[in-house]
C-alpha cells in the first residue's frame, strides 16, 4: 500500500461525496428528524437522539469513505 495518484484521486472523489451526502443529511433529514424528537420529548415517548445521526453520518462521511477510496485506489493501482 502506498500513497499513488490514483489511491489520492479515489480518497478525495470519496471524501466530496461524503460532504455530499452530510450536506444533503443535514438539509433533508436532520430538520424533520430533530421536530419529531422535540415532540416526542414533549410527551415522553422516546425517540433515537438526531444528533446521534449526525455523528454516524460525520464519521462515515469524512472518515470511512476516503479511507476507502484510498484502498480501493490503491487496489486499481496494483492492478495495472
Amino acid at each position: 500500500m502506498a500513497l499513488t495518484v490514483s489511491s489520492f484521486t479515489y480518497a478525495l472523489a470519496f471524501l466530496f461525496a461524503g460532504l455530499l451526502a452530510l450536506a444533503a443529511v443535514n438539509r433533508l433529514v436532520y430538520p424533520g428528524m430533530r421536530r419529531r424528537y422535540e415532540e416526542a420529548k414533549m410527551t415522553a415517548r422516546r425517540r433515537v437522539d438526531p444528533n446521534l445521526l449526525l455523528s454516524l453520518v460525520k464519521l462515515l462521511g469524512l472518515v470511512v469513505m476516503p479511507v476507502v477510496g484510498f484502498y480501493l485506489g490503491s487496489m486499481v493501482s496494483a492492478g495495472n
